[in-house]
């Protein structure tokens, strides 16, 4: 095996004939490359990127941004001014219960001062991560003074689509992060033997879904989208608002999964006995 797969490693043309040439490479669970033993990225994940019409899923988001933050740190004067976060977190935040989400928050070592870019997706049932078909970005930026409070704004590339699943990711977040603020009694009863920390809904957060984003052209790009943007908000540093300062309409689809085929296929090379035929 070590010997056959050197060689496939070693011909990117082999590699790409035999990622792409077969008709199970969808359901393919054939691991490509453990990447620092945070992502495993497979088969069917990486013909996501090479194919023109291929859905980008949390695999391969959660690769592109563990994979910004390695480059970031191996760069010595670059350092990220905001953090991003992995799609299954984001799925879990929004979804998962309230309580269990401010402690996760306070793992993660997110509240009201940081920036932080979420992955937003339209599937509703925790238990299946993130599936659905349709992705959007939310971004926290903090409190600039005690009068203009943390804001909440939504990137959305199919026009609004998105709106009411960010809306509900940025109301649980708010909340969770006011649990952690110590500042979270208003909206969680604690009347009845049963009923401590059940939430109450009666708490809203103000949503900025922004008008002029960049709009994919078809029904699969959204996540490349979501992807470029993100990296761009935590290499950039928005303070408070996305503004006209922020260039978002640089998107280049196709260029991007050329070049991210070609990372993880360096990857693949370079790391070659993670491969096994």
């Amino acid at each position: 095996h070590t010997s056959h797969h050197r060689l496939l490693m070693a011909n990117s043309t082999t590699l790409q004939s035999w990622l792409c040439h077969s008709n199970n490479r969808m359901d393919d669970d054939t691991v490509l490359l453990d990447y620092k033993d945070l992502v495993r990225v497979r088969r069917s994940d990486l013909w996501r990127v090479c194919e023109h019409d291929g859905w980008i899923n949390d695999i391969v988001m959660n690769f592109c941004f563990e994979r910004h933050r390695e480059r970031a740190r191996d760069e010595q004067f670059r350092h990220l001014k905001g953090e991003l976060i992995d799609p299954n977190v984001a799925h879990f935040l929004q979804h998962g219960d309230i309580l269990d989400a401010a402690q996760l928050l306070k793992d993660l070592e997110l509240d009201g001062s940081k920036l932080f870019c979420l992955p937003v997706n339209d599937e509703t049932d925790l238990s299946l991560h993130v599936g659905g078909c349709h992705w959007s970005l939310l971004v926290h930026t903090p409190a600039v003074t005690a009068d203009i409070p943390a804001r909440w704004s939504h990137i959305d590339s199919m026009s609004h689509k998105n709106i009411p699943h960010a809306e509900k990711m940025a109301k649980q977040i708010a909340k969770g992060l006011l649990i952690n603020e110590g500042r979270g009694s208003h909206f969680l009863s604690t009347t009845g033997d049963g009923d401590a920390g059940k939430e109450n809904n009666n708490f809203e957060v103000e949503l900025f879904s922004l008008e002029d984003t960049p709009q994919q052209k078809n029904g699969h790009d959204c996540g490349i989208f979501v992807i470029e943007l993100a990296c761009k908000i935590v290499d950039f540093g928005v303070e408070w608002e996305i503004d006209e300062d922020f260039d978002m309409h640089d998107i280049d689809a196709r260029g991007w999964r050329k070049e991210t085929y070609r990372d993880i296929e360096f990857l693949i090379v370079d790391d070659g006995e993670q491969f096994t035929a």
